[in-house]
């Protein structure tokens, strides 16, 4: 089996405890994590989607960690999946928890779990109850604001025998890169390039359905070097199309009318409509992707870039 990855940094718990034996002081932790799973069948490529809850367990003894991994409800095709793994050592960095050779059974198909990486980044909470790190508010699309969460946000790919493959997705997701764009003006074809703008796409499941939704956030925007386009705090493009497929997801939409948010409120900017926008993830963790975009009919846009877990933003 390949190698499991967590990494660890700031978050609260749901149980917290610490005891002294042999003169080692040890402090235990049962952290929640969060995600979207994307489960595709691997026999016919049909994918199921639902909301991921996994749960990081670790013990810290003098500088030592063990810890196990917990999938308390992952269900396809009205078959349980859920799998606690054994307890393992593994390595801290202060950040991040590295685990190897990850082994767990996959709940009522008695399948293994296999080639995995899972990556859950919060924070551990040392014995005199430190906590490092921190998460942005996501109850706001705003502000980027600072917030302690009781949960990780968990980023996986693992296979549950030679039938399922599992993949999550942030509902609540940063991507970085460099965005480039091109214009013309007064008769004139321009490019501009641009490292500073964040995309943020909150995903929502519709009520009593299965369909996803999106809202992309674009913090920072600026498409062209022009005095007269100035630095936009935030562009919300909302009600976007979210399909999941054994490819990765792509996020898209026409002829959306954006939301500009400055000063600490939004009004609608009819005219920077956004004429197309799509967006997909291009790698095995859905953890990179590509969007392109025409805003007004001006600039056509292009984005690479990674997600970033919130935690590193600041």
């Amino acid at each position: 089996m390949k190698k499991l990855l967590l990494f660890g940094g700031a978050a609260a718990m749901l149980a917290f405890s610490a005891c002294t034996q042999d003169g080692y002081t040890e402090v235990t932790q049962t952290i929640p994590g969060s995600a979207i799973n994307i489960i595709t069948n691997i026999e016919d490529g049909s994918v199921i989607v639902s909301q991921g809850a996994y749960e990081f367990h670790i013990t810290a003894r003098d500088n030592a960690f063990t810890g196990y991994i917990t999938s308390p409800a992952l269900i396809a095709n009205n078959t349980s999946l859920e799998f606690t793994s054994d307890s393992q050592s593994c390595k801290y960095n202060g950040v991040e928890f590295y685990f190897n050779d990850l082994i767990a059974t996959a709940g009522s198909t008695g399948m293994e779990i296999n080639n995995s990486q899972i990556t859950g980044t919060g924070a551990f909470v040392d014995k005199d109850n430190k906590r490092y790190g921190y998460y942005y508010d996501t109850t706001e699309i705003g502000d980027l604001t600072y917030k302690y969460y009781n949960y990780m946000e968990t980023v996986a790919r693992y296979f549950i025998g030679s039938k399922y493959r599992v993949n999550t997705f942030q509902q609540n997701t940063f991507f970085v890169g460099t965005t480039t764009t091109k214009y013309t003006m007064a008769g004139q074809e321009h490019r501009f390039s641009n490292d500073g703008i964040t995309y943020r796409f909150i995903l929502d499941k519709e009520k009593d359905s299965d369909v996803y939704t999106a809202t992309m956030v674009m913090y920072n925007a600026k498409f062209s070097d022009s005095e007269r386009e100035p630095l936009k705090v935030g562009i919300i493009a909302k009600g976007l199309n979210v399909d999941f497929t054994s490819d990765g997801i792509t996020i898209s939409g026409q002829d959306i009318i954006p939301d500009v948010y400055e000063a600490g409120s939004t009004t609608p900017y009819e005219n920077f409509k956004f004429n197309n926008i799509v967006f997909k993830t291009t790698d095995e963790l859905y953890t990179e992707g590509y969007l392109k975009f025409l805003v007004a009919g001006i600039y056509e846009g292009e984005f690479m870039g990674k997600y970033v877990n919130s935690i590193y933003l600041k």
